[in-house]
């Protein structure tokens, strides 16, 4: 029988009667251990008891127990036997129930299960935020708030699924060197809100354009959304029997489709920008044709070919396809001159049945070099070629511009092996005699520049490796692969995207850039990291005294020095050995490319 709403007399010292305040029924609802752990349904039982004013331990032992379903009361029972649970004081029956619903947990385990959580497929951001709060709450580090908001960020950054949402946790580290959880979780709850934005505005057309008016309208054939009657593929195959031949034809077709080309325009659609088509000239006759970037070919209707003269036409050798696999009927092919603004050529064209759209494909934009970006922006991008201005900077700049390698003085490389890592030692074996002349001589040249010294023997010895310029010259480095960059511990510096640099050019019109040579090789690396860059060479061993090319951790090291460096360089920014100067005019630009180039100056680049 439940005693909740119930009251015990207490005998006060002047020997009158008094009774406990009536709880009302159903306050204190049954425990279930499915829905709640024990610690929070203890929690809540007093926080009743402390409303309700219930102070009598006798009391409260007997609303507990009478909260417990059959299968829970009966551990506490046996637990406690030969005695009673009713016999005991409220602390006793609270101290059996606490080791058995909740037993003393391995901390060092739930820690590590707390690292190994992972982002699961189905989960958000925020549902990932609660489960590892609830797991880091199983930790112990409720003592130390620092410690805990550490733990949080770990396990939270470690089981992110998404890697841009890891990028997004370690540039709000790299901002804010001393950012908590909660700042964490708002920078990946701001990455997802981006790429969701992304998603959702994105609209998949064949045609690769970005907008479509007619995407919700009906179509009056087949009733289905997205395309109009003029367009539809039902209407094709109503106008076509299915005889033998035909499907024979089909199939024959389908199968040579490896060595088909693809026409990636499917539609036609009414009122399309002005800024998707072009006029030229084909045979000196104005033609309007449609740029399609991601067509092979370049295709004319029967009646361009009337107007250019009807050009001697010959079989075409290819059958072609839309992007969804449908056959355009290719009548032949001609060859015509086509002109671009100042520049022509002679192309091949494919001639179409019927009046279909003319698509420009990539075999002339490529080649007569179509100015996309003023085709669609109405912006013609300016080179400007100042040899007044480049003989100033020379003048100016002398040590920038020499025939030798410049040595930055401020910063030094640190190469760092993983623990317990076993030593390699690979020989260079000679194979091409007749380049041996030009080796030797690239080799005396590198340590004329500072970049090798000789060395007798070291424990890590990786091979040479060759490449043959363009000028006849050849280009020396290490071949890292097979030895020291399976065991370089990689830096965990975060390489800018491009969002970053832009962010750096907002307002900027004008643009220069910064070209760097052998931009590795400028960069010192210590002694203890000298010794592990050994390479072999026909002429002895040599180690390298700069950044290599060929190393794993290279281009990682060269950014983060460089964008330390640069850092405070305004309207300057870096991407590897690729640096680039903006100003809103030609005098802020001008401004700007110099301080880089003093700077540079300074500390030994060239």
């Amino acid at each position: 029988m439940s005693t909740t709403g119930a009251s015990t007399p207490v005998v006060t010292p002047g020997g009158e009667r008094t009774k406990e305040k009536l709880m009302p029924q159903g306050m204190i609802p049954e425990y279930n251990p499915k829905k709640e752990s024990w610690g929070e349904y203890k929690e809540r039982m007093e926080i009743v008891c402390e409303i309700h004013e219930i102070k009598d331990n006798s009391m409260r032992r007997n609303l507990l127990l009478t909260s417990l379903p059959p299968e829970v009361y009966r551990k506490p029972r046996t637990s406690i036997a030969p005695m009673k649970p009713v016999s005991v004081t409220y602390e006793k029956v609270v101290e059996a129930l606490d080791k058995l619903l909740e037993p003393i947990e391995n901390l060092l385990l739930n820690r590590l299960t707390s690292l190994s959580l992972r982002q699961n497929t189905e989960e958000n951001v925020n549902q990932y935020i609660e489960k590892v709060k609830e797991s880091v709450s199983k930790c112990g580090l409720d003592k130390s708030s620092a410690a805990k908001d550490m733990m949080l960020t770990l396990c939270f950054v470690n089981g992110l699924r998404e890697g841009e949402y890891k990028k997004a946790a370690i540039q709000q580290h790299r901002s804010k060197l001393d950012s908590n959880f909660e700042e964490t979780c708002n920078a990946v709850i701001n990455a997802e809100l981006i790429q969701n934005s992304e998603k959702q505005n994105i609209i998949y057309h064949v045609d690769k354009r970005r907008e479509c008016k007619y995407r919700r309208e009906k179509c009056k054939i087949c009733d289905k959304v997205g395309h109009l009657a003029k367009v539809c593929k039902a209407k094709k195959k109503q106008g076509r029997e299915k005889t033998i031949d035909n499907i024979e034809s089909e199939e024959k077709d389908y199968t040579s489709s490896i060595e088909d080309d693809h026409i990636y325009q499917i539609c036609e659609v009414e009122e399309e920008e002005e800024n998707a088509r072009i006029k030229v000239l084909i045979n000196n006759v104005t033609v309007r044709m449609l740029l399609d970037t991601g067509a092979c070919r370049t295709l004319i209707n029967e009646r361009v070919w009337n107007e250019i003269g009807k050009p001697i036409m010959r079989k075409g050798t290819n059958s072609l396809r839309t992007f969804s696999g449908e056959i355009i009927k290719v009548i032949g092919e001609c060859s015509e001159k086509i002109k671009i603004n100042e520049k022509e050529g002679m192309f091949n064209l494919v001639i179409v049945k019927g009046e279909g759209q003319n698509l420009l494909g990539r075999n002339v934009i490529d080649k007569l070099e179509v100015d996309l970006n003023q085709l669609y922006f109405k912006n013609k991008v300016f080179y400007i070629n100042s040899e007044e201005f480049k003989d100033t900077v020379k003048k100016r700049f002398p040590s920038l511009f020499s025939e030798g390698l410049g040595c930055c003085n401020v910063a030094v490389a640190k190469i760092i092996m993983k623990a317990g890592v076993i030593p390699k030692k690979i020989s260079y074996r000679f194979s091409n005699l007749n380049m041996k002349e030009k080796i030797n001589e690239e080799i005396e040249r590198l340590t004329r520049l500072g970049v090798w010294s000789k060395i007798e023997t070291s424990e890590w010895i990786s091979p040479m490796s060759v490449a043959l310029k363009s000028n006849g010259k050849v280009s020396l480095c290490a071949n890292f692969k097979p030895t020291n960059n399976k065991s370089i511990e990689n830096g965990m510096y975060q390489i800018p995207i491009s969002n970053e640099i832009f962010s750096k050019l907002v307002g900027c019109r004008i643009f220069s850039s910064v070209d760097m040579s052998d931009a590795f090789l400028q960069i010192k690396v210590d002694e203890e990291s000298s010794k592990l860059l050994v390479v072999s060479t026909p002429l002895g061993l040599g180690k390298y005294e700069r950044l290599s090319f060929g190393l794993s951790t290279s281009p990682i090291i060269f950014q983060e020095i460089m964008s330390n460096l640069l850092d405070k360089e305004e309207r300057t920014g870096v991407y590897y050995d690729d640096i680039i100067v903006g100003g809103e005019i030609k005098q802020n630009m001008t401004l700007h490319y110099s301080k880089c180039l003093i700077f540079f100056n300074q500390v030994g680049s060239s």
